[in-house]
Parts: C-alpha cells; sequence; structure tokens
C-alpha cells in the first residue's frame, strides 16, 4: 500500500474514531491482531482495549476534537503529531468535571499492513492535561 493510502487510514482513524467517537470505526481501520505498544494505564494492549479507551476518554471530554498537525511516514510506519481540544465535563480519572478547556499533545507511530493499523507507539503530554484542569497544584499541596 502507498504512503499516502496509510496516510489517508490514519487521517479517517482520528476523524472517526476520535473526533466522532465511533468505535465502530476501530472494527473498519484496526486490525484484529492490532498490538498498542504503550496502552493507557488499565487498558488491555488489543483492539477491544483500544475501543474502551477511546469510551473511557470521550466520556469526560464529549467535544474532544483531534487536530494532525503533521504526518511523516516511512515504509509501512506513520508518526503523527496531533493536539487535542476539549472541555473536561464528566469524572476522568478520579478527577471531577472541572468545565475547563484542554489542550493535549502527542505523538503516535502507527504501523500499517494489509489497509490495516495493526501496531502503535505513542506519547500524550498527560501531565500539561492535569496541570491544564487545575488538579497538579492539589496533588503538590497534598504531599505537606
Amino acid at each position: 500500500m502507498s504512503m499516502e493510502k496509510n496516510q489517508e487510514i490514519v487521517r479517517r482513524f482520528y476523524e472517526a474514531v476520535f473526533n466522532q467517537g465511533n468505535t465502530a470505526a476501530v472494527e473498519e481501520l484496526v486490525a484484529p491482531n492490532f498490538v498498542d505498544h504503550s496502552p493507557f494505564p488499565g487498558q488491555a494492549p488489543d483492539r477491544a482495549g483500544l475501543s474502551q479507551f477511546v469510551t473511557t476518554f470521550r466520556t469526560p471530554l464529549p467535544d474532544l476534537k483531534v487536530e494532525v498537525e503533521d504526518t511523516i511516514s516511512q515504509g509501512d510506519k506513520i508518526a503523527v503529531r496531533w493536539k487535542a481540544r476539549a472541555t473536561h465535563k464528566g469524572t476522568f480519572l478520579q478527577i471531577p468535571s472541572t468545565g475547563k478547556q484542554v489542550t493535549i499533545s502527542g505523538i503516535d507511530i502507527m504501523r500499517i499492513a494489509d489497509g490495516k493499523i495493526v501496531e502503535h507507539w505513542g506519547y500524550q503530554d498527560q501531565l500539561g492535561f492535569v496541570k491544564e484542569i487545575g488538579v497538579l497544584p492539589a496533588l503538590a499541596m497534598a504531599g505537606r
């Protein structure tokens, strides 16, 4: 498959799965033998775990919009630099809703085979997220 087609698969993944919350698209775009090499805490590193993560993430951040800022392709891998914006409207990781607007940035690398995402490695600025919703100062003060 061409690098352009692989990039299109990844862009469709962000749009359908994260921006629209369409977990059925996970089955369309992600291979049954998918492996997540950097799953979120408590997330199974497989396709079912990915669907669960999307639901867990979108529930407290229902207006989540992910913008793909850069993609770099090499062979069967696509590197994506992204930025997400959302409003913290529900409990997330035992953090009650703050109503604050948040921005989360990250980088993902995905391997594509036979038109589906088969592997994922990623990093998200989780510390920046908890700082933006105002939890970090509370956590720092709790140790005093």
